[in-house]
Order: C-alpha cells, then structure tokens, then sequence
C-alpha cells in the first residue's frame, strides 16, 4: 500500500461567479465543486494558497453534449451507468475503495455501498445517473479512479 499515485492534475465544477477586485485591477472567476469533492479540488490545485505565492493555474471549459445525445458513458459491456453503479456496489474492492478513499464506514453489503455512493454523488437514486449530467460525470470520474485503484492491486485481499 505504499505505491506512490499520482495527484490529480484536474477537476470539475461549474462556474458560478465572476467578481472584479477594482482595487488589485484583478477579476475573480468563481467555480463551484460539490463539497464532497473540495478536497480533491485543492488537491489538484496544490492546496490552498499562500498569500504572495498563489499557484498560477488554467481553466478550460469541458464541452457540452448536445441535448439529444444520451447521457451515459457506461462501458460497453452495461446498458447505462445505473446499471455499472449497481454492479459496482456489489464488489467487495469497491466497498474498501470508498472506505479507504473517502472515509465512509460500515461498507460490508450492497445497500451500504449504494447509500456511500448516492451520498458521494448527491443523487436520490441511481437512476439519476442516467438523466443528470452533473451527477454521470461525476460517476465516470469516481469511477475511473476506483478502475485505476483496482488496476494497481493495493486492497485487501
């Protein structure tokens, strides 16, 4: 368990402000991240900031689909990403994934699992992650990780 892994390098939010400081002639761009992620966003982003030593950073805008296109990105192999969600909460490594990852205690059967990852996600049900965009991207990005967790091999066995 001692495999050093990489920082993430990026996240997602929305952006939800734009301020001027007229006295520094210095705007402020505002980009909102759900707070279960605020950790993983200013890791990505070297912590938070001393003043004086602010980290300089870049800001892209992630491409929209278009409105008839479906939202899943599920794997080949799953109908939707509901569907790749309920797959994934019946693993065992997932439920140590979360656990290790993000804290969540009692992880030992399905429902646990699914209650850990709708709080993750903020969704009511995993349906949601079949209409609402927000949320199937921040499936995708969670599981991403856990594939690449699960890919180096470091959980109990």
């Amino acid at each position: 368990m001692n495999a050093i892994s990489p920082k993430p390098a990026a996240f997602s939010g929305s952006f939800a402000d734009f301020k001027t400081v007229r006295t520094r002639s210095v705007c402020q761009i505002v980009i909102e991240v759900p707070i279960e992620q605020a950790g993983a966003a200013l890791e990505a982003l070297g912590g938070i900031p001393v003043p004086g030593k602010e980290p300089w950073v870049a800001v892209a805008r992630l491409m929209e689909k278009p409105q008839e296109e479906p939202v899943s990105r599920a794997t080949p192999a799953s109908k939707s990403l509901a569907t790749r969600a309920g797959i994934l909460c019946n693993d065992p490594i997932f439920w140590q994934y979360l656990s290790e990852t993000f804290g969540y205690a009692e992880l030992t059967c399905e429902a646990n699992a699914a209650a850990a990852l709708r709080h993750h996600i903020g969704i009511a049900s995993r349906r949601d992650l079949d209409t609402d965009r927000g949320a199937a991207a921040r499936f995708s990005d969670l599981d991403s990780r856990f594939r690449q967790y699960a890919a180096r091999g470091e959980y109990a066995r």
